[in-house]
């Protein structure tokens, strides 16, 4: 991440999770107190703006998820 983020950026405690796209999109909802519609705009300007923030940096960690994260990336 760029050395302004890094900051606001934590190691995970405990053990890690794996889930799609779609559970990721209700977590921010109910973090948020918003509906999966408002939820999953939210999220894909976050990532949207990151991944044009650090251009490629993102590569990596785009090549971890699972393949319906796509279209949280490309903001479809």
């Amino acid at each position: 991440l760029p050395r302004d983020l890094r900051p606001y950026v934590r190691a995970p405690s405990g053990a890690t999770e794996r889930f799609g796209a779609e559970e990721f999109v209700r977590r921010v909802g109910q973090r948020e107190g918003v509906d999966e519609h408002e939820a999953q705009a939210h999220a894909r300007a976050v990532l949207c703006t990151l991944a044009d923030a650090v251009a490629g940096d993102l590569d990596y960690v785009r090549a971890q998820l699972s393949p319906d994260y796509a279209s949280l990336f490309d903001g479809h």
